[in-house]
C-alpha cells in the first residue's frame, strides 16, 4: 500500500481535491478486480478521508467519497460520505449527501464535528 500507487485519473482528481483541502495522502490500495482506495488524512484534526471506487458489483461502478472522525467518549465514528455503507460501527453517527465534492463533504463534516462537541462528545485529534 504505497501512496505512489498510480491510480485511474478520476480517482486521482477526487483525491486532489482533498489534498487541496489539506489532506495528506497516506496510502493507495489498488486490486483491479475488487476495487480502488485512496486515504488521506488531515493532521490538523485527524481527519480521515477515503476515495473508494468499488468494482464488486459488476453491473455499476461507483465512487464513494467518505470523511471519518473517532469518537473519544463514547467511542465511535462520526462518518460523512456519498453513500451508505454496507457494514456499521457500533457507536457510528453517519450522515450522507450523495453526489457531494470533497469541498462540500468536509463542509457538512466541520458542522456535524462542532454538533457532537457541542454535546459534550469529544473527537480524537491527531497523533503524535
Amino acid at each position: 500500500m504505497s501512496a505512489d500507487t498510480p491510480v485511474p485519473a478520476h480517482i486521482e482528481q477526487a483525491s486532489a481535491q482533498f489534498e487541496a483541502l489539506g489532506f495528506e495522502r497516506l496510502a493507495v490500495s489498488a486490486e483491479a478486480s475488487e476495487s480502488t482506495q485512496v486515504v488521506l488524512l488531515r493532521d490538523r484534526d485527524g481527519v480521515l478521508a477515503e476515495v473508494i471506487e468499488d468494482k464488486s458489483d459488476i453491473e455499476v461502478e461507483r465512487l464513494v467519497l467518505e470523511l471519518t472522525s473517532a469518537l473519544v467518549e463514547p467511542r465511535g465514528v462520526l462518518c460523512t460520505g456519498t453513500a451508505p455503507s454496507l457494514t456499521l460501527w457500533p457507536a457510528e453517527l453517519r450522515q450522507i449527501f450523495p453526489g457531494s465534492t470533497p469541498e462540500q463533504l468536509l463542509w457538512h463534516h466541520e458542522r456535524a464535528s462542532r454538533l457532537v462537541r457541542g454535546k459534550g462528545i469529544a473527537l480524537e485529534g491527531p497523533k503524535g
